[in-house]
């Protein structure tokens, strides 16, 4: 059986014809090329708009859409709120990746797929992200104000001798990607010594417990969060402790938490590890 695959993102931006348009114009911005489902004819705006909001035949609601060399659907929502909902899924010619780090080897590369979301909303304020794939069910988040990836980081049953190199490689691939991707960490000796640091946080993880760092990147503290699950995964988290990091997009009203900036953060800290799911809580 496949796998479907989609990510959602909820907007602070109403669900109008307006609004629609101003994403599908940062859209096309970006390169994504609209198209007929049948003849793959290209599609200006406002035909998609058309087809979207008053194609009564349109019962799916969706619109394919050609970017580089990936083929996606994209849909609009709406929110019990009446906010709008921009998603994009069912990948042709999809992007995958073969990851260097964790169980998964070869897999979608959900990363790549969210920072694209992330630069058609660049001038928009996020308040809502979430993957999905149908492979996963059932998992237990923490629903606390974070951003919470799903991994599959190593196996660190201690009676699997063959595998214990591959969990210490993979703590220490985390504290690569801190460090190369310009995290400070809070007591700032990371990089002179980071192998005390691989085994110390692995043997919290090898016994189940969660590890903790407090960071800073562009001067914005949070948390992270890196602990085995109960249903077998591994939950990487960013909580952020400052609230003050605001951006105030187009269309909304009021200064909110940059969402954005902190699946950036995580994405970054990921690197090389295949995500199975992406979740958002505030």
């Amino acid at each position: 059986m496949s796998i479907s695959y989609s990510i959602d993102s909820v907007l602070d931006l109403s669900y109008t014809e307006e609004n629609i348009k101003y994403v599908l114009s940062s859209g096309m911005e970006q390169g994504f090329v609209y198209l007929e489902d049948e003849s793959r004819k290209v599609l200006s705006i406002s035909h998609v708009i058309q087809k979207i909001l008053f194609d009564s035949e349109n019962i799916v609601n969706h619109i394919t859409t050609k970017f580089k060399d990936t083929i996606f659907f994209i849909w609009f929502f709406k929110t019990e709120n009446n906010l709008l909902i921009f998603s994009i899924g069912s990948f042709g010619y999809r992007w995958d990746k073969e990851f260097n780090n964790g169980v998964r080897q070869y897999t979608i590369d959900f990363a790549r797929y969210i920072y694209l979301i992330l630069q058609v909303c660049r001038n928009i304020t996020l308040l809502e992200l979430c993957t999905v794939g149908d492979e996963i069910e059932n998992i237990i988040y923490d629903e606390s104000a974070c951003i919470t990836a799903m991994l599959d980081i190593a196996d660190f049953d201690s009676q699997k001798l063959e595998y214990i190199s591959d969990g210490k490689l993979s703590v220490r691939s985390f504290l690569v990607n801190i460090i190369q991707n310009g995290f400070i960490v809070e007591d700032n000796l990371l990089e002179q010594n980071i192998e005390i640091y691989v085994h110390e946080y692995y043997e919290k993880l090898k016994k189940n417990s969660p590890l903790y760092l407090y960071v800073k990147k562009d001067n914005i503290p949070f948390k992270i969060e890196i602990k085995p699950d109960i249903q077998g995964y591994d939950l990487v988290s960013i909580y952020p402790l400052a609230r003050y990091f605001m951006k105030k997009g187009y269309g909304s009203e009021k200064e909110k938490i940059n969402i954005a900036f902190y699946i950036q953060r995580l994405l970054e800290l990921c690197e090389n590890f295949a995500i199975y799911e992406l979740k958002t809580y505030f």
